[in-house]
Parts: C-alpha cells; structure tokens; sequence
C-alpha cells in the first residue's frame, strides 16, 4: 500500500491519489489531456489510459502506455520517497533534518471557511485563496499578485516584486482542510507539501513561469473577459519575460492550511507529519535554496 501524496517530476503531467488506491496521472496541457490509471501488482506497474493517445517525441510518435513503460514516470512523494515503475525508493531514516513544529505560521482565519480553497471568479471572501490575496495586497510589498487558480496552476497565488536586478517570486499554495475543526491530521499535508515541492521547476525556469503566466491571463481574458491580475499588469509580465536573463532570482514558497493545527502538532509531535514537513523543507533548500513556510491555524 503506498501511503503518501505524490508529484511528478516534469511538465504536462500532474497526479491525484488517494492513499491505498491506485494513482491516477493527467498527461497533456489546460485543454487537451487523458488520464492514466497506474496500478501495480505482483507482476510490475500497468498503465491503463482513459483513451487511446500518443507521444510525439521528436519526429516520432509512440503510444503513451508503450512509452511510460519504456520510460516509467519519477513519483516523488511528499515524505521524499520516490515510486519508479513498480519499485519504491526510500530515503534513509536521516536524510533530512527534523521539522521543529514551532516553526510553523499561525494565522487568523476568522470570516474564513477553511474548507473553501479557491475563490473563484465571484471572488469569495470567505475563500482560502481569497484571505492570502488580500494580505498580500495590504502588505503592498508586491508588484504583481497573480490569481493562477486552477487546471495546469503554478501555485494558486504567485506574488513578483523586482527590485534591482532582484525578482522575488512568491508562491502559495493553498489547500482546503479535510474537516472543519483543525487538527494535526497526515492527510492536510500530503497534497499542499506535493503541489509546493513540484512548484520548484519553476525556479529551473523563471522565463516558462513568465510565459505560462502570460498565457493564462490571455486565455481567460479572451474566454471570459476577466483578469487573473490581482495587482499589476500583463505589461509587467512581459517586460520581464523579455528581459528574464538579466535578472537574480529569489523564489519563496509557502504551504497555505488551515485546517493543520500548530498546538495540534506540537502536542502529538508525529513522527509521520514531521518527515513530510522536514521533506519539503530540504528539498526546497538542497536544490535552489528556497525558504519554505507553512501557514496553518492555532
């Protein structure tokens, strides 16, 4: 049984499992895509796609079962464990420093229904997603604060300031609680911790973050005549598009959760919720140095 939320390494693919169940992978962009169902048994790993579809690679194309085999995906898991085919690679008991639970951001989530995460186009206020806009528009520490809720997101609120020749980039990632009472539960880490350490391929690439960003706010412009700019312009994202290679680059990652609780985690000190914390937090460092943060409830 495979016990853990995990991501996939790379572009075009994101992942949704429920623990003891099989995974199921989305491969494709905002529009077109197909679901691969993995399971695996006593016999390796099987892919079972929703529809028949292929993979261009180069000049050639082959069939997107024929290539996972040929290729199985990387599935990094929030604890940092990773499933290649049919094989679990486990990380050494020490291989991260432990979490201290007093690191942990409390926040006030009063007016806030910690089981709504996005805000919509009606712009909730009682969103999630919502309450982390309008601090970070109050804060006015920030020169573009970016709404990229949804299918193919970085994150669900990317914030960007330049200064110099310094581009900070923020990003929040934003989760719904699992019940209506905060607690320590595993279960509001697991997806907030995967969709954070995934968002690291961004920093590989701050210019395809600039383009996607780009990309978004023309196509929901053009479908629904509405803006996924918060604060700032597209004119700001292009600029810096144009211009990505001059700058010095410093992204911020931030795992949003109300429904995980600080005194709760504190008081249980679980081993298990600790490692995906210690997890996140080393592997945001080991790579680009990223500072990680988790806001939760009291």
């Amino acid at each position: 049984m495979i016990d853990a939320q995990p991501r996939v390494a790379g572009e075009g693919i994101s992942l949704s499992q429920v623990p003891g169940t099989e995974i199921v992978m989305r491969v494709g962009g905002d529009d077109r895509f197909v679901d691969v169902v993995m399971t695996i048994d006593g016999s390796g790993a099987h892919y079972t796609p929703t529809a028949a579809s292929g993979v261009r690679i180069g000049k050639k194309t082959t069939d997107l079962v024929s290539w996972f085999k040929d290729d199985p995906p990387h599935i990094y898991f929030a604890d940092g464990n990773m499933l290649l085919a049919s094989e679990l690679l486990k990380l050494p008991d020490d291989h991260a420093p432990p979490f201290d639970p007093e690191r942990l951001v409390v926040r006030d989530w009063t007016g806030v229904d910690i089981r709504k995460e996005a805000q919509g186009r009606d712009k909730d206020a009682t969103s999630i997603q919502r309450r982390v806009i309008d601090e970070l528009l109050q804060s006015g520490g920030f020169d573009v604060v970016f709404d990229d809720d949804g299918a193919g997101e970085s994150a669900d609120v990317v914030a960007i300031k330049k200064e110099g020749d310094v581009i900070t980039v923020a990003m929040f990632h934003c989760k719904y609680a699992s019940d209506a009472t905060p607690s320590a539960r595993v279960g509001d880490l697991y997806e907030v911790c995967g969709e954070t350490q995934k968002a690291i391929r961004w920093r590989e690439r701050p210019d395809l973050l600039f383009a996607r960003l780009r990309k978004r706010e023309t196509a929901i412009n053009k479908r629904y005549g509405l803006s996924r700019l918060e604060k700032g312009t597209v004119i700001d994202l292009i600029q810096w598009h144009n211009r990505w290679s001059e700058f010095d680059y410093r992204f911020e990652m931030t795992a949003v959760q109300p429904g995980y609780s600080k005194s709760e985690a504190i008081r249980q000190q679980d081993k298990g919720q600790l490692e995906i914390l210690a997890a996140t937090q080393s592997l945001l460092m080991d790579t680009w140095a990223i500072p990680f943060t988790f806001q939760c409830s009291p």
